[in-house]
C-alpha cells in the first residue's frame, strides 16, 4: 500500500514536472517575437 502510494506520487510529480516544462515550453513559443509578431 505504502510503495504504492509512493510509486502514485512519483508518477505524478514526474508528470506535473513534464507539464510544466511543456507549459514554459508553449509560453516561451508564444511571447517569442517570431516573423508572426
Amino acid at each position: 500500500m505504502i510503495a504504492f502510494l509512493i510509486s502514485g506520487w512519483h508518477m505524478m510529480r514526474c508528470n506535473i514536472r513534464k507539464t510544466l516544462r511543456n507549459f514554459a515550453v508553449a509560453v516561451n513559443v508564444a511571447f517569442d517575437p517570431g516573423p508572426e509578431a
